[in-house]
């Protein structure tokens, strides 16, 4: 078979993991000259189609995504007329398209959104129809220097693809409480969880409660545990907020009249008794800068406190650079107690990847 290009969506951090997967899922691999932070080029011994689909059905940890590349284009900071002339030959004029532009360390002084909004408002002036809701076509053009390469999906195997996750954040009008919300958000969207059947939930290492409010957002009563402070003011948003230091005060707390429980106590001081207070729980959301072991274990010990089938959503900090021992250790320690186990590094870890579980 013929190798095909593709643009590859891999983190640098963790390239050798990545590289590792795509060898075991289509045999011989070749890189071509385009190597940047956030992507390469790739040539793969499957069809295009194919190897998309394998990805899309697999979720492999490392890589985050690969795109058949149709083609090459040369462009000009503000110039992107061979761009849109290129375009206008791989897109049907009955069928309706949605276009996601990618500038990284290109030559380009526009940001990614204004060269979308430019080559798209070209595109309608030459009677192609865009549909940003339920297109038939998913067009890509990531900018590296003086290059654009054009990308094109199907919708049946776009649905859960972006090409720019960072895009949100840099917008300016959305202010969470922390990145970690965007994480959680992530998370959520690419293990496919029904965060609306998550009432009554646990969040661990909480502060400064980016987790909590996207939580309480979702519609969950979140008890909270981090020693350090969090954001009461931006908690207050979006719900009631009690704190709670001492045994005195947790005695006053209810989940029916409160929508957050900021349990001020390193997770360990917590009684039993306490979980059970304010327990069983739909989900456990686990992010702290520990040993991935150490993690696991708290997660283990919080699972008698969880429904059958509760969500867990779980941080796993990369140390020593070792990642799959401690994929394999947490794993190993968070079984017994749990199914479904899959890790992936998304696109808002850093040096980390996250879990999904579910309680037996």
């Amino acid at each position: 078979m013929a190798q095909n290009k593709f643009i590859v969506f891999i983190d640098k951090r963790f390239l050798a993991s990545g590289l590792a997967e795509l060898k075991e899922m289509f045999g011989k691999i070749s890189e071509d000259k385009v190597a940047t932070d956030r992507f390469h080029i790739m040539k793969i011994n499957r069809a295009p189609n194919g190897a998309v689909e394998a990805v899309y059905k697999e979720r492999p940890v490392f890589i985050d995504d690969l795109i058949p590349l149709i083609g090459v284009v040369d462009f000009k900071d503000g110039d992107y007329s061979k761009v849109i002339k290129f375009l206008t030959k791989e897109l049907h004029k009955e069928k309706s398209f949605k276009l996601e532009v990618m500038n990284a360390e290109s030559v380009s002084s526009e940001n990614a959104k204004t060269i979308e909004v430019k080559i798209g408002s070209a595109l309608e002036g030459k009677g192609f129809r865009v549909d940003l809701k339920n297109p038939e076509r998913y067009m890509y053009v990531v900018l590296n220097k003086n290059k654009a390469y054009v990308g094109k999906l199907h919708k049946d195997t776009a649905i859960d693809f972006v090409l720019d996750h960072f895009r949100e954040e840099n917008n300016k009008s959305k202010k969470p409480i922390s990145r970690a919300w965007y994480k959680l958000d992530e998370a959520i969207r690419f293990f496919r969880i029904d965060i609306s059947r998550v009432d009554h939930a646990l969040d661990i290492g909480a502060a400064p409660g980016g987790w909590t409010a996207y939580l309480v957002k979702a519609g969950a009563r979140t008890v909270a545990i981090d020693g350090a402070e969090m954001d009461y003011k931006n908690l207050k948003k979006v719900g009631t907020v009690a704190v709670a230091k001492n045994d005195a005060e947790l005695g006053r707390l209810d989940m029916v009249n409160t929508d957050i429980i900021h349990l001020k106590h390193n997770v360990n001081e917590v009684k039993k008794e306490t979980f059970r207070k304010f327990g069983p729980f739909d989900g456990l959301f686990i992010d702290m800068n520990s040993p991935p072991a150490d993690v696991a274990k708290i997660a283990r010990k919080c699972a008698d406190f969880l429904n059958k089938g509760a969500v867990l959503v779980l941080t796993v900090k990369i140390f020593g650079g070792n990642v799959e021992k401690h994929m394999k250790e947490v794993k190993s320690i968070l079984s017994p107690k749990y199914g479904q186990i899959a890790f992936k590094k998304l696109a808002y870890n850093r040096m980390e990847l996250t879990l999904f579980g579910r309680k037996k």
